[in-house]
């Protein structure tokens, strides 16, 4: 696999990045970040594509197929791993701010994160076949509110925020 930066007019590769990419690159103030398979999430730089830092769960290799989601005031990188467990790191370094175990089997859908709150779709336990919809506080990670939305485990499309409404795929 390989990470791409490409002139949107004439196609010319400004660089590339190795690694199996899971999900969507997102980027914001100048960094894209990326959740690599075997390493964890990475920050490059937007123009160059030079590595800024990596963070690698202590679990080691369980990042999942989420994309990584930026906060609205950009300070905070929000990804959940193979483990169902949701990680907040800050975008200047990679510091890790908290982490919080949801229990589930998996994340494969992006977190959509409000000013104040980081919503997340998991795929149930080990024979729990149900999707799970947590609300955690962006600041703590504190868990909210959990409801469980399905009986058919599979949540893979990721929710939209508007307002107080969370819109789910299934």
């Amino acid at each position: 696999g390989l990470l791409q930066a490409v002139n949107a007019v004439t196609g010319e590769r400004l660089w590339s990045f190795p690694g199996t990419i899971w999900g969507q690159p997102v980027e914001s103030g100048g960094r894209v970040f990326v959740n690599v398979d075997n390493v964890g999430v990475v920050a490059l730089d937007a123009q160059t594509g030079a590595e800024v830092w990596r963070y690698t769960s202590p679990l080691d290799d369980l990042f999942g197929q989420s994309s990584p989601a930026v906060s609205p005031d950009g300070s905070t990188v929000i990804v959940c791993d193979g483990s169902a467990t949701v990680y907040a790191l800050a975008t200047s370094d990679g510091t890790p701010r908290w982490s919080r175990p949801l229990g589930g089997v998996k994340c494969d859908s992006t977190p959509a994160i409000t000013p104040d709150y980081v919503v997340q779709y998991v795929w149930g336990s080990e024979g729990d076949y149900q999707d799970h919809l947590y609300l955690l506080s962006l600041a703590t990670g504190e868990v909210i509110t959990h409801t469980v939305p399905s009986t058919y485990g599979s949540a893979v499309a990721s929710p939209a925020v508007v307002g107080d409404l969370v819109f789910l795929a299934d």
